[in-house]
């Protein structure tokens, strides 16, 4: 059976069980402050843009806020006939952010754009909705604050435009209050001229700052700007994992490296060994254990990923040969997770319309699998974690590499192991403050974190070498 055929099945399964959730309508029924994004696009070729911007953080409303709002829509506009509207909240225009920005740099940024002649506008819509009464909404839109502001600085664009449809918006609903205060809490986005990705005019330094945003907001618990940060870009470049691979495996790398070089030089300079033998020591193991850490991160991930590659493979034949089989274990994965059936089939019948999707989901639900990323190399993956280890692991090595000539006075052993010993401390500091990044930790508590890990190896170490060295004499004695 083909992959049609398993459409027609889900939806002959979806149509047979129609829900007739009477509660569901009478819920929709009610209204609710709604805050709606649209993605307008405006070819620039016929007629006027035709609207009027008042805001900024130079010239806030009495309310207080500083988002730059539409204040007024020309009728023979273009912007008319995109759909904007008086009230509606300016987010970007072909994808410079306008954030927080005074009122005199976002009209540049939006004359920059009509001069392209053609403009994409981001903006943000409140209202009231409710799903049996569109108009309504649409009458709530204009009671919206913003529409009542009235700055003392205004600008007027024009320029000649032919507008499109709108696209889709896209709705979540917020507490009034929330979007009362969302002005205050808005953060910076890029402002770069990076290229724009796909033809959505949102560049990749405003998907990067929108990636920023939402680890802020989830930092500080704060929804409105998480829902900020999603309004402004929905770019799949942003969840690509190669890159943050790599970086991964040379932070972990690097701290494994100083860490137990280091505890390898702690536990000679216990035992009170000579700095040859410290040197000798360390770089045996900087090398034995950088190889077997390289080798370990290739054969790891290669495993992985012919594993995943195998698997989805596997899934892949079944949903060609056996299309209403994988829709009916779809469908009680679903009702597992608590969907009722009508639910689960109308989601499913979306779905099998995307077999490549169909079939990653179903590794993650069925299998616990995230589909495989060819574009993550892990031959390169181990060559960086050694490479890592190496650099890294030669910190604690350096003060006996560039300083054992120098005789301080007799004190040189301690000397030099004091100095390994706080660069270090400042390395593995340093390492745990960049780690914070990918594990939604603070700063500087990952980075006392790994300090604190690496002290108590390097402890251990030394007193294992130190008991030793009293162990050994006495034997010899």
């Amino acid at each position: 059976m083909s992959r049609t055929g398993c459409c027609f099945i889900a939806a002959l399964l979806f149509c047979a069980k129609q829900p007739s959730s009477r509660s569901s309508r009478n819920k929709a029924k009610q209204a609710t402050t709604m805050t709606t994004t649209h993605l307008l696009h405006l070819d620039l070729s016929t007629r006027g843009v035709g609207f009027t911007i008042a805001g900024g953080t130079d010239n806030p409303t009495p309310q207080g806020n500083t988002d730059l709002v539409i204040q007024h829509v020309h009728e023979d506009g273009a912007a008319k006939a995109a759909g904007l509207q008086v009230g509606d909240r300016l987010l970007a225009v072909n994808g410079k952010c306008l954030l927080d920005l005074n009122h005199t740099t976002a009209v540049d940024l939006i004359r920059d754009a009509i001069s392209a002649q053609f403009v994409t506008l981001w903006i943000s819509r409140k209202h009231s909705h409710s799903d049996s009464d569109e108009d309504t909404a649409s009458d709530n839109l204009n009671a919206s604050p913003y529409a009542t502001t009235s700055p003392t600085t205004t600008t007027t664009t024009t320029a000649t435009t032919t507008a499109e449809t709108p696209a889709t918006a896209t709705t979540a609903t917020e507490a009034a209050a929330a979007a009362k205060t969302a002005s205050r809490r808005h953060a910076r986005c890029s402002k770069c001229d990076a290229s724009t990705d796909g033809g959505t005019g949102l560049d990749m330094s405003l998907c990067r700052e929108r990636w920023r945003m939402a680890r802020r907001a989830y930092r500080k618990h704060d929804p409105e700007l998480s829902r900020l940060a999603h309004e402004l870009d929905t770019n799949p470049e942003l969840h690509k994992a190669d890159e943050g691979q790599y970086i991964k495996a040379a932070v972990f790398g690097g701290l494994d490296g100083i860490i137990t070089t280091f505890a390898t030089v702690a536990s000679v300079t216990g035992a009170n060994l000579s700095i040859g033998v410290v040197i000798i020591m360390g770089f045996a193991n900087l090398i034995g254990d950088g190889l077997s850490m390289g080798v370990g991160e290739y054969l790891s991930a290669q495993s992985e990923l012919q594993y995943a590659v195998s698997e989805r493979n596997r899934e892949e034949w079944e949903f060609d040969n056996n299309p209403s089989g994988e829709v009916r274990e779809m469908l009680e994965l679903y009702r597992k997770r608590g969907f009722s059936t009508q639910d689960a089939m109308q989601a499913i019948s979306v779905m099998v319309q995307h077999p490549d999707f169909f079939i990653d989901h179903m590794m993650v639900e069925e299998l616990g699998l995230m589909p495989p990323d060819t574009s993550v190399s892990p031959a390169r993956k181990g060559l960086v974690m050694f490479t890592a280890f190496v650099v890294f692991g030669l910190i604690p090595l350096l003060s006996y590499l560039v300083l054992s000539s120098i005789s301080f006075g007799g004190h040189k052993n301690s000397v030099l192991f004091g100095i390994a010993c706080a660069l270090t401390a400042l390395a593995l500091f340093t390492l745990g403050a960049v780690k914070s990044r990918y594990i939604g930790q603070r700063w500087y508590v990952s980075g006392l974190t790994m300090l604190a890990n690496g002290s108590v190896a390097a402890t251990a170490a030394f007193l294992v070498g130190y008991g030793l060295d009293f162990v050994v004499s006495d034997t010899e004695c």
